[in-house]
C-alpha cells in the first residue's frame, strides 16, 4: 500500500532500490527472543525484527547524513495485528524526532510512505503506537530517494495484486466428485510496458538501477501511486 505525507499526487512510475537502506545501526525499544533488530536490515524477507511488546519503536542510525523521500517496510504483519506505524526522522542525535504521517496498512503487502520533497536526516525512527493486538514485526526497512521514470505505464497493465500465477490441479473422481487439490507453484510476473523514455535521461539515470536489476536484487516498483495500488 502507498501512503502520502501531505496532499500531492504521484502519477508516473518509480522504483526504489533495496540497497539504499544501508549500513545502518538499529536500536529497538524491545525485541522478542530470536528476532534481532539487525534482521530488518538483512535485505531478505525470511528474517524479521519483532518488537518485544505490542507497541514500541525501532530507530536506525544511518551512519551519515542522507537525503530521502521514500520510506517503506516489507514483510510485515501490521495489518494482521492491527498495528499502525509512524515514520520519524532527525538530523542530530540530540534533536527531537520529526513525525511523519501515521499509516495503518490494510494488508501485509509492502507499506510505502511518499514524501513530496526529500528530507535530510541521519536518524530514522519507526514508531508503533499502542493499540495492536500482538507485537509488530518487520522483515525489511527501505529508505531512499525514489527513481521517478519520465514515462507512463501503457495498457494493458495488470497490477501486482492481480498478476498471480498458480500452477496446480484439482483431483476429480470418475463420478465427478471433487477430491482435493495439488499446488505445485504460486508466484507472479509483471511485464509493464512504458511510453518512450528519452535516451539522454535513460543513459544518465538508469545505469545503476539496470545493474541492480540484472543481478536480480530486489526493489520496489510502483506504476502510478495516485491511480493504482501497484
Amino acid at each position: 500500500m502507498i501512503f502520502f505525507h501531505g496532499a500531492f499526487s504521484e502519477r508516473t512510475p518509480f522504483v526504489l532500490d533495496w540497497n539504499q537502506a544501508l549500513n545502518a545501526v538499529p536500536v529497538a525499544s524491545s525485541t522478542a527472543p530470536g528476532f534481532s533488530p539487525w534482521n530488518a536490515l538483512a535485505k531478505n524477507t525470511w528474517q524479521a525484527w519483532r518488537c518485544g511488546a505490542n507497541s514500541g519503536w525501532l530507530e536506525l542510525d544511518l551512519g551519515e547524513v542522507r537525503y530521502f523521500d521514500t520510506l517503506a517496510v516489507v514483510g510485515h504483519n501490521l495489518a494482521s495485528v492491527g498495528a499502525s506505524l509512524r515514520f520519524q526522522h532527525k538530523l542530530l542525535e540530540a534533536d527531537a524526532m520529526t513525525n511523519l504521517t501515521l499509516i495503518t496498512p490494510l494488508d501485509n503487502r509492502p507499506a510505502v510512505l511518499l514524501l513530496p520533497a526529500p528530507v535530510t536526516a541521519r536518524y530514522v525512527g519507526l514508531h508503533f503506537p499502542a493499540g495492536a493486538s500482538a507485537p509488530p514485526a518487520i522483515a525489511a526497512v527501505m529508505i531512499g530517494p525514489r527513481l521517478r521514470l519520465p514515462a507512463w505505464v501503457q495498457p494493458p497493465y495488470v497490477r501486482a495484486a492481480d498478476a498471480e500465477t498458480v500452477e496446480g490441479e484439482a483431483a476429480i473422481s470418475r463420478g465427478g466428485h471433487y477430491l482435493g487439490r495439488t499446488m505445485r507453484r504460486r508466484g507472479g510476473r509483471l511485464s509493464p510496458q512504458l511510453s518512450p523514455i528519452d535516451r539522454p535521461w535513460f543513459d544518465a539515470n538508469m545505469h545503476g538501477f539496470r545493474e541492480h536489476y540484472n543481478t536480480r536484487r530486489p526493489f520496489l516498483w510502483a506504476s502510478s501511486p495516485s491511480d493504482h495500488v501497484s
